[in-house]
């Protein structure tokens, strides 16, 4: 009955649904300028998979851009979005009976909302990751739009520019469609599935305005249907040395620590056991090898491009990799390098290699301590080498904005260590980015001389240290729900150290008299995340 009425309604034929039915699961729609140039794309998919014998139907899930809430208290939705979809890209696989997928997606928490969704279902899958934002441009010198909260705004503000001026730079910030220019989430989750072998080789370095992402479509599509013949699954690809893998590059780059976050999910949901212990152990063998913004001051996407990007990585760190494992392309990780990488790149000073590295160890680090029991992460290549070891007066907040507002009337001093807490995923709910705080003090010139430490989360663009996803959250009664003003607190980023400098006893006094606030949404979804928004430390899925 239901192939009858899609027979009747859509227009095919008899002879069609002898096709196999593909889906081109895509995050298309005006809103999001991170997708919404994905139509051609989609398009294209549709011609290709007509042409390899298969009944394509296009079936959109908008996709969310990951700042386009940035600061507010929509924010919330950000997170949330990551698991909401994948349920949504479940049923829609699962209802249509849909025999392989190709997803054509792009942004923070879409592209891992997808890769749950193809390892739970389980049918051939291919990843198409839509490209990244060319960078804005300036008085002759590339810069993110992130630059413009980080630097551009405080010049305003000393008076160094104008504000029509400000507003001349605001208009070059963001001049295509595309993930931001930079090595955040978007970028570091579109280097994770080119790494797991999930999407084709070069998809990360392809700008989303670029013609070259049409052809890789195409291929893409052909590839989908060969993993359809030879019934060629997610669950073969994405095992546990994949997942290593993509961790390694990851650190490698000294991507967004919420890709840590994404990976840990897809690790559960494939059964490979990884944990944030792993994490640890990977970050202290893997050295950091590129730097790209945020990690330094001018090298964007498209320069991480023009040097090789994803294949050069894999290359220089080819005697560290899994190279024997599998790929969509049928061919394994070590034929990828062979047959992709031996291009002559340029010299690039933001690639280093084994013997050289910009550091012996990744971007990201694990910390632990009396104050984050569980884990917590920092962004290693975005801390100033004379912040790697810091003590500080705790400055208390309930709320990021109620920071920002004491930041803004001079109520943080140099020295201070920001605490901004009840933002996890119980707590905001949905586990906030505290983004637009971070920049606000790389905007005040800041980054050098004060902490912020939270038990939500951070994005890969921001500068300095800035500590997050601190488990246990305070909404579940963890001791960052008992830091008090004028505490003082050690983070020691080498020797992985977060301690709150108070004794056993007073933790445990205030302990016995803290009352759990209430929760700040009682109903729909996010009032479902503020009762079982899960761990951190474990992906922060619902329920785990």
């Amino acid at each position: 009955m239901y192939r009858l009425s899609l027979r009747g309604v859509m227009g095919h034929r008899h002879k069609d649904f002898k096709k196999p039915l593909v889906g081109i699961i895509h995050s298309c729609h005006d809103m999001s300028p991170g997708n919404a140039h994905l139509m051609p794309l989609v398009e294209a998919a549709k011609l290709t998979l007509s042409a390899e014998g298969a009944l394509p139907v296009a079936i959109p899930i908008p996709g969310i851009c990951g700042s386009m809430s940035g600061g507010a208290e929509s924010f919330r939705y950000n997170f949330v979005y990551r698991d909401t979809a994948a349920d949504l890209a479940e049923i829609m696989i699962g209802i249509n009976r849909l025999e392989a997928c190709l997803f054509i997606v792009t942004c923070d928490n879409v592209v891992p909302a997808y890769l749950l969704a193809s390892v739970r279902t389980n049918i051939p899958s291919v990843f198409v990751t839509g490209g990244y934002m060319k960078p804005g441009c300036w008085q002759d010198k590339p810069f993110t739009a992130f630059d413009v909260p980080k630097v551009y705004a405080g010049m305003a503000c000393e008076g160094s520019i104008s504000l029509s001026k400000l507003e001349e730079i605001i208009d070059c910030a963001c001049p295509t469609p595309g993930g931001c220019p930079e090595i955040g989430t978007a970028n570091s989750m579109a280097a994770v599935v080119e790494t797991l072998g999930m999407s084709l080789p070069g998809n990360t370095s392809i700008a989303a305005s670029d013609s070259k992402l049409i052809r890789l479509t195409k291929n893409a599509a052909e590839a989908l249907m060969n993993c359809y013949r030879n019934d060629t699954r997610p669950k073969v690809i994405v095992t546990r040395q994949a997942l290593d893998d993509a961790a390694k590059v990851l650190l490698s780059l000294g991507g967004s620590p919420n890709a840590l976050l994404h990976i840990l999910a897809i690790s559960e949901e494939a059964s490979a056991g990884m944990t944030l212990a792993d994490w640890d152990r990977l970050s202290e063998e893997t050295p950091l090898l590129a730097m790209i913004k945020p990690n330094c001051k001018t090298s964007t996407m498209e320069t991480f491009a023009q040097g090789g990007g994803v294949a050069r990585i894999l290359s220089i760190l080819k005697p560290r990799l899994n190279i024997g494992r599998q790929t969509v392309l049928g061919i394994s990780i070590e034929e990828i390098i062979g047959r992709f990488s031996p291009i002559k790149w340029p010299n690039s000073e933001i690639f280093a290699s084994l013997d050289t590295p910009f550091s012996p160890d990744g971007g990201i680090a694990v910390l632990r301590g009396n104050l984050a029991p569980e884990g917590a992460i920092v962004k290693t290549s975005a801390v100033p080498k004379e912040m790697m070891k810091f003590r500080g007066r705790a400055v208390v907040f309930d709320s990021e904005r109620s920071a920002a507002e004491a930041l803004f009337e001079g109520k943080v001093c140099e020295g201070d260590v920001v605490v901004v807490r009840y933002e996890g995923t119980r707590g905001a709910p949905g586990a906030r980015e505290i983004m637009m705080l971070m920049h606000a003090v790389a905007g005040m010139q800041l980054q050098e001389s004060v902490a912020v430490i939270t038990d939500g989360r951070f994005s890969g663009t921001n500068l300095g240290l800035a500590v997050g996803h601190v488990a246990p959250e305070a909404m579940a009664g963890g001791p960052i729900s008992l830091v008090e003003n004028g505490d003082f607190i050690m983070i020691d980023v080498e020797k992985r150290v977060l301690n709150l400098e108070i004794s056993a006893e007073e933790l445990n006094r205030r302990r016995s008299v803290w009352v759990c606030p209430p929760a700040h949404v009682q109903s729909g979804i996010l009032g479902e995340w503020g009762r079982r928004g899960g761990s951190l430390a474990r992906g922060g899925s619902l329920g785990k």
